[in-house]
């Protein structure tokens, strides 16, 4: 059973990751509302352009909806879908009170086939002003809650401002996940070798640390795109990002630090209560401080979603899962790697001593 273990673990790891590659990559992603235009809606007859993403041909859109609270208008004309494009004109009246004017309403546009129909929506898209109080007599129906009536699309999700760029959960998340492995490892055998003086936890935590050192590089760059897709900016000033370079920093001066230490028992002993308390403070800094400040991008912190909310449905769970799973057993694959080839320059320093 041990050697099963032993000789499974590593294609597994391949084996996951190759679907992850395969799934993040090509699973459609559902239909959904990109954009609307224009975002303030003004005057008694305004019109609004939604631009929709991926919606089939034999779908069509048929009705389209604002919503805030109880408040909800209905489009009283509807041009149809072309080219990812549909506008709807609203009629606000005054028989709706003046609570229902300035506020953010939610768009949701409903699509229908010969057999079944579905919503779409975009948070808080639209302010509708006061000037859209109209004077007349015209009636405006309010339209039914416009809540999802189940989902008829398969594929990954349409988060808002994510788009396709929802993709980058399965290989940004997971090399973050993996380092924290790794640099825990690389942290127990750093006391073990405290400990138990050996050689071998030493080279093994030294492996551990520089195969986390490639994911989290790997990680920054997956960030960084992800960070110019969503925000604008391929490194904002965001507490988690710098803290992620201060600790990464911190790493990459263990390997300096090991460098520089000629001495096996000297650069051991250094490097191994480096590696014991700079983890702590790596924690800190891309955990602990993140949730403390009111001022962070990123989902789970100072007080934003986190991702499990809003971007982890049934589908992301299948692909994310997995994926974090394959890309640990990889990365220690490459920590053991590493540390095989440290082992025999060891042995040839050895030899020619």
């Amino acid at each position: 059973m041990n050697s099963w273990i032993k000789s499974s673990w590593k294609p597994l790891g391949l084996l996951l990751v190759m679907g992850t590659v395969v799934a993040g990559l090509f699973v459609p992603l559902k239909p959904g509302i990109l954009d609307v235009n224009p975002q303030k809606l003004e005057g008694p007859t305004p019109e609004l352009n939604c631009f929709v993403y991926n919606v089939p041909e034999n779908w069509k859109a048929t009705e389209v909806v604002l919503q805030s609270g109880p408040h909800q208008w209905r489009s009283n004309r509807l041009s149809s879908l072309q080219k990812g494009q549909i506008s709807a004109s609203f009629h606000p009246n005054n028989s709706q009170p003046e609570s229902a004017f300035n506020r953010l309403y939610s768009v949701f546009v409903h699509l229908e086939n010969d057999s079944q129909g579905t919503w779409m929506g975009l948070p808080d898209a639209v302010w509708l002003d006061l000037s859209t109080r109209s004077s007349d007599s015209v009636s405006t129906t309010v339209a039914q809650s416009a809540k999802e009536e189940g989902d008829r699309f398969s594929g990954l999700p349409h988060r808002p401002i994510l788009n396709e760029s929802i993709r980058n959960q399965f290989f940004h998340v997971p090399m973050w996940f993996a380092m924290m492995f790794l640099l825990l490892f690389s942290a127990v055998y750093a006391v073990l070798y405290l400990i138990k003086g050996q050689m071998d936890d030493d080279t093994r935590a030294d492996a551990f640390i520089r195969a986390a050192l490639v994911a989290g590089v790997i990680g920054c760059v997956t960030g960084a795109v992800w960070a110019r897709a969503t925000w604008g900016d391929w490194w904002p000033r965001d507490p988690k990002l710098n803290g992620v370079a201060l600790g990464m920093l911190m790493y990459f001066a263990y390997l300096l630090l090991r460098s520089t230490l000629k001495d096996p028992l000297q650069r051991a002993r250094l490097s191994s209560v480096y590696g014991i308390f700079v983890f702590p403070l790596f924690i800190a800094l891309i955990w602990i401080m993140p949730k403390l400040s009111s001022n962070t991008l990123h989902p789970g912190s100072g007080g934003t979603v986190g991702f499990k909310k809003y971007d982890l449905d049934d589908t992301l769970k299948m692909i994310f899962y997995p994926a974090v799973i394959g890309w640990i057993l990889v990365y220690t694959w490459i920590a053991q790697l590493v540390y095989r080839t440290k082992k025999l320059e060891q042995s040839q320093e050895q030899d020619h001593a």
